[in-house]
C-alpha cells in the first residue's frame, strides 16, 4: 500500500516555496501564510482522500478477491448513507465519518476566500466547495475504475457533508473579517 503520507513533504515544501515567493515579493506576512496554509491544506487533503492506494501484487489481488466481478461501488441516492449511519445510533464510527467528512473541508472555506478575494461570497464558497468535492469523488471512481475494484466508495452524500464544512468554513472566516473590520460609530439618529 502507497500511503498518504508520502505526498506530505512535497506539499510542505511547495507550501514553504510559495509562502517564501510571497514574502520576496512584498506580500504581506499574513497572506503569505494563507496561501501557504492553502498549498499545504490542499497537499494533506491529497494525501487522505486518494491515499492508502493498493499498488503492490498483494494488495491489487486482495482488493479484487473483495469485489468479485469488479465491484465498483458509488452511492448517488442523496442522504442514503448518511441515514444509514444514523440509523445505527450513536457509535464512534458512524459520528466519525459524518463529523468527519465536514470537518475535513472546513479549512478550504476558511482559506479559500482568504487567497482568493472573488470567493468571498457564500455563492462562490458554495460553488467552489461544490466543485473540489465533487472533484474529489470524481478522481476516487477513476481510480477505482484503473484499479478495477472500488478502493473507495464514491458518494453524493460525501458532497453534501464536504459542502456544509466548505460553508461553515466560509462562515468562520467572514465571521473573522467581521471582528477585524473598524467599527463606524452609529448615528444617534438610527
Amino acid at each position: 500500500m502507497l500511503e498518504g503520507r508520502v505526498v506530505w513533504p512535497f506539499a510542505v515544501l511547495v507550501a514553504g516555496v510559495v509562502w517564501w515567493r510571497g514574502a520576496r515579493h512584498g506580500r504581506a506576512p499574513l497572506a503569505c501564510s494563507a496561501h501557504a496554509l492553502l498549498v499545504a491544506y490542499l497537499g494533506w487533503l491529497v494525501g487522505e482522500t486518494f491515499f492508502p492506494l493498493p499498488v503492490t501484487r498483494r494488495a491489487l489481488a486482495a482488493g479484487r478477491a473483495a469485489a468479485p466481478g469488479g465491484g465498483l461501488h458509488a452511492d448517488l441516492v442523496p442522504f442514503h448513507s448518511i441515514a444509514h449511519l444514523l440509523s445505527l445510533g450513536p457509535s464512534w464510527p458512524a459520528e466519525r465519518l459524518l463529523v468527519g467528512n465536514v470537518v475535513v473541508f472546513v479549512p478550504l472555506g476558511l482559506l479559500a476566500p482568504a487567497v482568493w478575494p472573488r470567493l468571498g461570497s457564500w455563492p462562490s464558497a458554495l460553488v467552489g466547495g461544490l466543485l473540489v468535492s465533487a472533484g474529489v469523488e470524481a478522481g476516487q471512481l477513476a481510480v477505482s475504475v484503473a484499479l478495477g475494484f472500488s478502493y473507495r466508495v464514491t458518494e453524493v452524500d460525501d458532497v453534501l457533508l464536504n459542502v456544509s464544512g466548505v460553508l461553515l468554513g466560509y462562515a468562520l472566516w467572514r465571521a473573522l473579517v467581521a471582528a477585524q473590520a473598524p467599527t463606524r460609530p452609529r448615528s444617534p439618529l438610527r
